[in-house]
């Protein structure tokens, strides 16, 4: 059997990656997203984790995959491909369809305002990430973590509360 203090670094270890990529999105000015629904199924599917960019209106072109905060859905970010890309006026319209979607959303942002361009997807990673947001796991990663800190107070002989010997207290 394996030792168990080596299988509790496991979450501490998906946790780190997790953290340090996300990190390494924010420092080159990219935002995570993860994938809620299939409508963008294959391109995108649930789980996956969409690294988009940060783009004013006028850079995005027909056939990328957009994020935008949808009106008709309580300004929620919603991720489908651009269909119609109009000026109207200090704005820019936009008709956007997820491709398992058979409704279109139109919707339009202002000339300098910003949405998100797909830049590459990380395939299903959202999922681990999600599940290791669930309270139960959570509790079970701090579980772990205090037993991992333990094990290794036991091995290397920490004990809490130990006192000095006598023969070594100084005078």
């Amino acid at each position: 059997m394996r030792d168990p203090a080596r299988a509790a670094w496991l979450p501490l270890i998906v946790a780190f990656v997790a953290f340090s990529g996300w990190l390494l999105a924010l420092a080159t000015g990219h935002q995570t997203l993860v994938v809620m629904s299939g409508s963008m199924a294959p391109a995108l599917s649930t789980g996956d984790v969409a690294i988009v960019d940060m783009i004013e209106p006028r850079e995005a072109e027909v056939g990328d995959i957009v994020t935008f905060r949808d009106p008709t859905r309580d300004d929620q970010l919603v991720t489908h491909r651009v269909a119609i890309i109009e000026r109207a006026g200090e704005d820019y319209a936009f008709v956007t369809k997820g491709d398992q979607n058979s409704s279109v959303e139109e919707w339009k942002v202002a000339e300098h305002g910003k949405i998100g361009r797909l830049s590459f997807r990380i395939p299903a990673v959202g999922r681990a990430l999600f599940w290791l947001g669930t309270p139960g796991v959570r509790l079970a990663m701090i579980a772990a973590t205090f037993l991992l800190l333990g094990s290794i107070a036991i091995k290397h002989g920490l004990h809490l509360g130990r006192t000095v010997s006598e023969g070594s207290a100084s005078r």
